[in-house]
């Protein structure tokens, strides 16, 4: 009776971060959209910086060139919803894999959260002119990056949807899998921190997920098929 017990428990844990993984992300791309709508206010002055290549080429590899990246990033929540739920039961690799990658996504929600903070009170501060010179200047740096850490963050999100997808074929190269889960968990665990409003490290947050960039775009160079990116998001 015990043994039954136990397999019961370690079923339902297993079902319960599949599930959790699985319904997270799609919350979060379904919300994301609206969620990156963060338009500076209207009389901020523009901020010349020089774009990240590795940010840009990332995104490209991901979305394909294609430019209605909301239609696509829509399409992918569309079908993680419509997918059958998770298998009770999935082996030990496949577990490890899903919950460093619910990790993954705690620390992109996390770094969203205060993203989403930090403009909102920055625009309000800016409309009411209450930000002294010094203030301002910081302001204005920050809508010149927040486009770019968008974007690495909804890379991260659509690798990690791959990933998901993935679990069984990743689990059968470990070395490889957890390499890419492990650099990008370093990552958004460090853009947590770096993207608090009282901290004004922007530059340093995109400077990581530039890092990030390269990283995956010489991965995925080698291991793509792992990942299945030889085809569209939309033909899950």
């Amino acid at each position: 009776m015990s043994s039954v017990l136990l397999c019961v428990s370690l079923t339902s844990s297993r079902f319960h971060v599949m599930a959790n993984l699985s319904g997270r992300i799609g919350n979060l791309l379904n919300d994301w959209v609206e969620w990156q709508h963060c338009p500076p206010p209207p009389d901020l002055p523009e901020t010349s910086m020089d774009s990240c290549p590795h940010i840009a080429t990332w995104a490209e590899l991901m979305f394909h060139g294609d430019e209605r990246v909301a239609e696509r990033v829509q399409t992918v929540s569309f079908h993680l919803r419509q997918q059958k739920p998770p298998i009770l039961y999935r082996p030990r690799a496949e577990l490890e894999l899903a919950t460093a990658l619910l990790g993954v996504v705690d620390n992109v929600v996390q770094t969203v959260d205060k993203l989403r903070h930090a403009a909102t009170y920055r625009h309000q501060m800016w409309s009411a002119r209450t930000l002294r010179s010094r203030a301002r200047v910081t302001c204005q740096r920050m809508w010149a990056v927040l486009p770019e850490l968008w974007t690495g963050l909804l890379c991260i999100l659509m690798i990690t949807t791959r990933c998901y997808q993935s679990l069984p074929l990743l689990a059968q190269h470990p070395q490889f899998a957890h390499r890419l889960v492990k650099a990008m968990s370093k990552t958004v665990g460090n853009t947590v921190t770096l993207c608090d409003v009282d901290k004004n490290r922007w530059n340093e947050a995109r400077s990581l997920l530039s890092t990030l960039a390269y990283f995956v775009i010489g991965w995925l160079s080698e291991h793509s098929s792992l990942l299945g990116l030889d085809k569209h998001f939309d033909t899950m």
